[in-house]
Formats: structure tokens, C-alpha cells, sequence
């Protein structure tokens, strides 16, 4: 999603674009580490998130079970957050 670029100015974000949650599953990373709906991520680590598949780049094997920082807006806030990522099961 865009993020208003006075927002983006006021705010001093390094980037213009984040993922939005809109639904978190129980039971899973998300959850546990603090995610809201309303959330957007725009950073892993010392990385800029700006889209879903940023995210999924950024999330590779390297950082399956590790504990990772989230930077996320939320409201009028920036947010770090922590979570585990696991592998996928299907």
C-alpha cells in the first residue's frame, strides 16, 4: 500500500510503500509477535519492506527460527516488533 508522502516526510520513513495487514491467523509467528490488522510493515531488519514480495525475499532460509525486527506504522507511531519466523507446512 502507498503511504502519503507527507506522512512519509513527517514521519522520516525511508520508504513510500508498506504492507497493510488486514487479517492475522491465530496461532502462527504473526500473532504471537504483537501483529494488529490495521499494522503496516515497512521494514525487516535493516531492510526496507515496501511490498508482499520484498517480504518473502527477505524472509529466506537464513532467518527460518531466528528472531527477527519488524518495523511497522501503527496509527502515528513506528513499532518494532519481534517474531519467529517458521517454514511454511501446507
Amino acid at each position: 500500500m502507498k503511504i502519503q508522502p507527507r506522512r512519509v516526510a513527517q514521519m522520516g520513513l525511508t520508504t513510500n510503500a508498506g504492507i497493510l495487514i488486514h487479517h492475522i491467523e491465530p496461532m502462527t509467528p504473526a500473532s504471537r509477535s504483537g501483529l494488529d490488522k490495521g499494522d503496516i510493515i515497512i521494514g525487516l531488519g535493516d531492510d526496507d519492506v515496501n511490498s508482499i514480495d520484498t517480504l518473502h525475499q527477505l524472509l529466506n532460509a537464513d532467518r527460518i527460527g531466528k528472531r527477527v525486527p519488524l518495523r511497522v506504522l501503527r496509527g502515528n507511531d513506528i513499532e518494532l516488533i519481534h517474531l519467529v519466523p517458521v517454514e511454511l507446512t501446507r
